[in-house]
C-alpha cells in the first residue's frame, strides 16, 4: 500500500466514522425528543388523524399492497447485493480471480482493451472485435491441452509484479524450451515488457462479459468500500433499533387514544336501530362521527384545563337523549379508568 492509498484510506475512515457518529448522535436525539412528545400526548391530534385514515378500508388495502412492494424491493435488493459483495470478497482473497471449476471470473481495471489502437492493424485485418471497457466482468477459460493459447486470444495473466493483465496475444515465443507469450492492449500501441509463460496464465477470454457490474465489486472489494459497506451496516441496524422503539411509543398511544374515542354509552351499542351522532372533542379540536363512521374533523376552542381529556358528546338522533362522558388520557396511559 502507498502513502498516498494509507493516507486515502486514513481519511476514508475518519470520514465514514465520524459521518455514522453525528448520524447516531442526530436520530437518536430525535427519536428520544419523538418518544417524549409521544407520551406527553403532543402528538395525538397527529396520531387520531392517522388512524382515522388508516381506518379506512381503501387505505388498507394500499398500505398492504406498499408493504409487500417495499418488501419486494428489498428481499431483491439482498438478493443481488449481497452475493455481488460476498462475490467481492472471495475474488478478492482469491487474486482477484475467482475460479470455479475450469472457468474464472475476472474484473476488467483497466481501459487498455476498450477501443482499437490504430497501430494494431492486425485487429482489423483478422476482424478482432472482441474488445471490452473498464468495469466489465469478463469469464475466462482454464488453459488446457485441449484449449491452447493461440495467436491473437485475449488472456489474463499475473505479471512479475503480481497484477492481473487482461490483454491481447501478439507473439508466442519458444525462450530456451519456455513458451513465453508477448502481450499488447488493443488500445495501446506497444506491447508488455513482461512475457508471460503458461504458469502465469488465468485463462482465456470467452467472449463472455458483464458490462459495468465489476464498478460495485471493485468498490467492494477496497479498504474504503469495507469499511462504507460496514458502516452502512451499523447505519441500517442503529436505525431500525430506535425505529422500532418510536413506533412502539406510538403504537402504544394509539391503541390508548382508540380505546377512549371508541368507548361510546353501552345504551347506543345495544341498539342497532339507534342513529346516533358522537362529537369528540380533544385538544382543541372535535370529531364527529355517526353509526356510519368518521365524518368531519373541525378545529373548536378548548378550556386549557381541558386539554388531556377527552369528552364524548352521544346524541340519539331521534330522541335528542343526550349522554357526555369524560375520559382524563393520561391516567389511561398510566392503566387507571377514570371515566365519568
Amino acid at each position: 500500500m502507498t502513502n498516498i492509498e494509507l493516507i486515502s484510506l486514513i481519511v476514508t475512515f475518519i470520514g465514514v466514522v465520524s459521518f455514522a457518529a453525528v448520524f447516531t448522535i442526530l436520530y437518536r436525539s430525535h427519536v428520544v425528543s419523538s418518544i417524549e412528545d409521544i407520551q406527553l400526548g403532543k402528538k395525538d391530534i397527529d396520531l387520531i388523524d392517522t388512524y382515522l385514515y388508516e381506518s379506512q378500508e381503501k387505505v388498507k388495502k394500499r398500505k398492504k399492497t406498499i408493504e409487500i412492494v417495499k418488501t419486494v424491493l428489498f428481499c431483491i435488493a439482498m438478493v443481488i447485493l449481497i452475493p455481488v459483495f460476498v462475490f467481492s470478497i472471495v475474488q478478492k482473497i482469491q487474486g482477484n480471480a475467482l475460479m470455479i471449476n475450469n472457468k474464472a471470473i475476472i474484473v476488467v481495471s483497466s481501459g487498455s482493451m476498450s477501443k482499437k489502437h490504430a497501430a494494431n492493424d492486425y485487429l482489423t485485418m483478422n476482424h478482432l472485435d472482441n474488445q471490452f471497457n473498464t468495469y466489465d466482468i469478463i469469464i475466462l477459460d482454464k488453459v488446457t491441452d485441449e484449449n491452447p493459447i493461440e495467436l491473437y486470444d485475449v488472456i489474463a495473466y499475473k505479471n512479475n509484479e503480481g497484477t492481473n493483465i487482461i490483454h491481447r496475444v501478439v507473439g508466442i515465443d519458444n525462450d530456451n524450451g519456455v513458451i513465453r507469450y508477448t502481450t499488447r492492449g488493443d488500445a495501446v500501441g506497444s506491447s508488455d515488457s513482461y512475457h508471460p509463460t503458461s504458469e502465469d496464465v488465468i485463462g482465456i477470454y470467452t467472449n463472455q462479459r458483464i458490462p459495468l457490474l465489476g464498478i460495485f465489486i471493485l468498490f467492494f472489494q477496497s479498504y474504503p468500500g469495507i469499511i462504507t459497506i460496514i458502516a452502512i451496516i451499523y447505519c441500517l441496524i442503529m436505525f431500525d433499533r430506535y425505529s422500532n422503539k418510536a413506533t412502539q411509543e406510538q403504537e402504544k398511544r394509539i391503541e390508548i387514544l382508540k380505546n377512549a374515542m371508541e368507548d361510546l354509552s353501552e345504551d347506543f351499542l345495544l341498539d342497532p336501530k339507534v342513529q346516533f351522532v358522537e362529537t369528540i372533542y380533544y385538544k382543541g379540536y372535535a370529531y364527529s362521527f355517526d353509526e356510519k363512521g368518521f365524518k368531519e374533523k373541525k378545529e373548536i376552542p378548548m378550556e386549557k384545563n381541558d386539554e388531556n381529556q377527552m369528552i364524548h358528546v352521544i346524541k340519539d338522533s331521534s330522541s335528542n337523549q343526550e349522554t357526555i362522558k369524560k375520559i382524563d388520557i393520561q391516567n389511561q396511559s398510566k392503566g387507571e379508568d377514570n371515566d365519568e
